[in-house]
């Protein structure tokens, strides 16, 4: 699930902004949201589909995929899908340094938040998931 989480952070053009819980620029936070809860619920239901055919770390990559996308979604300087211009350019280069220096482990009220987000999240996965099949969670 950490190597998940690291992939998509590998991943930080524009066109999938919303995969950190943000937009692109020219992108409504309308537009964003739903692409945001679309990618949450596809890793969702492919998460369900490879535990329940037995793949177990093939649910788990996928899972965290998504639980990626919920925790960035806590982020200060990712709430509210904010803009993101992505790292082309000099400009944008030292604004995505700023913004790494801001993204820390949420404090109080958003830590919160985010550990119940997951929680539900994974909840969703593990009562779709036949309990008659431990192998796909072992």
């Amino acid at each position: 699930m950490r190597a998940a989480s690291v992939r998509v952070d590998q991943d930080q053009g524009t066109a999938n902004s919303f995969m950190h819980g943000m937009r692109a620029p020219g992108q409504t936070v309308a537009q964003a949201t739903g692409l945001f809860r679309g990618f949450l619920a596809e890793r969702q239901t492919q998460a369900i589909a490879l535990a329940r055919s037995g793949n177990r770390a093939g649910a788990l990559n996928v899972l965290g995929e998504g639980m990626h996308a919920l925790m960035d979604s806590t982020s200060p300087v990712h709430e509210g899908f904010q803009e993101w211009a992505g790292l082309e350019g000099p400009v944008n280069k030292a604004k995505a340094a700023a913004h790494a220096a801001q993204e820390t482990w949420p404090m109080g009220e958003r830590r919160t938040r985010a550990i119940h987000l997951i929680q539900d999240y994974l909840q969703q996965f593990l009562q779709a998931v036949p309990r008659g099949n431990p192998s796909c969670l072992q």
